[in-house]
């Protein structure tokens, strides 16, 4: 299994959790399109079964809209499905944040369109 994320995914102890060959490439302030764009280096390379990803946090604060999340982990599902074999994908819902509140509902549009994508 494969974590990827910003911190909220850096700082959680994978392996308190889950046993077996766990991989936490979490790094802080990331983007989901950080996570696209050092893919290879992140992930490809582990070539995992199952991947947990938690992003979009840092991106709807900085500004991107929740049509644009969706887009980027289109993009991410894309470069899982090409270069990683029968790998399954576990999109963690953003979080509610009390210094991120007013952004609140972005996220929550952001998880419902993934969700919903995710579906089909």
């Amino acid at each position: 299994m494969l974590f990827v994320g910003s911190s909220s995914i850096r700082l959680w102890p994978t392996n308190k959790y889950f046993s077996g060959n766990i991989i936490n490439r979490g790094f802080g302030g990331s983007h989901l399109s950080d996570i696209i764009f050092y893919f290879d280096e992140i992930a490809s390379k582990y070539q995992p079964r199952m991947i947990f990803i938690y992003a979009g946090d840092n991106d709807i604060a900085d500004k991107k809209s929740p049509m644009m999340l969706l887009d980027d982990f289109k993009k991410f599902a894309d470069l899982v499905n090409k270069k990683i074999d029968e790998c399954s994908i576990v999109f963690i819902p953003i979080k509610p944040s009390p210094s991120r509140w007013g952004f609140w509902g972005k996220m929550k549009k952001a998880n419902s369109l993934i969700k919903d994508y995710a579906k089909n």
